[in-house]
């Protein structure tokens, strides 16, 4: 079973990054300095940012329909930082060195399964959940702080190959 990772589109945090620090703040959101290599992943980017870069860290919404599971978490997004386009089957780096948790989802947000993992089981792991046929996607989680890292999903018919 093939699968693509996603990050977050910039375009919708574009209209945060000319927000002076007061305008955040109104919006809970924390313009910050990245102090130390490996410690703030992008949503965008799916790479860690660099130490000096400059960042948005904000709540995010992630399972937004009415569920048990609707959830939401704190993220980075790097101000300088493009999203990405993953191949099919690809797993970026940023996630192949930390422990993960994942979660995979029906249809209607309800979850069928979870574990945590290392990740460099990733690829497997997601071949493997989306085996179900039941499988929508697949919400992948840095486990130590919990946080919403990307999601998966089955990869369509036509999509870049690795």
């Amino acid at each position: 079973m093939s699968f693509v990772i996603r990050g977050l589109e910039r375009r919708r945090f574009e209209p945060f990054f000319a927000l002076s620090t007061a305008e955040l703040a109104a919006k809970s959101i924390v313009r910050t300095c990245i102090t130390k290599d490996g410690g703030a992943p992008c949503r965008l980017s799916l790479a860690d940012l660099d130490p000096g870069e400059s960042a948005l860290l904000l709540n995010y919404q992630h399972l937004p329909e009415s569920s048990p599971f609707q959830s939401s978490h704190a993220l980075y997004v790097g101000e300088n930082r493009s999203d990405v386009q993953l191949l099919v089957n690809e797993v970026p780096e940023v996630m192949r060195c930390r422990l993960l948790s994942v979660r995979t989802f029906n249809r209607d947000q309800m979850m069928l399964d979870a574990d945590v993992i290392e990740g460099d089981d990733l690829g497997n792991t997601l071949n493997a959940m989306f085996e179900r046929v039941d499988a929508t996607f697949v919400d992948i989680h840095y486990a130590k702080p919990g946080c919403w890292a990307a999601r998966a999903h089955r990869a369509e018919v036509g999509e870049a190959q690795d």
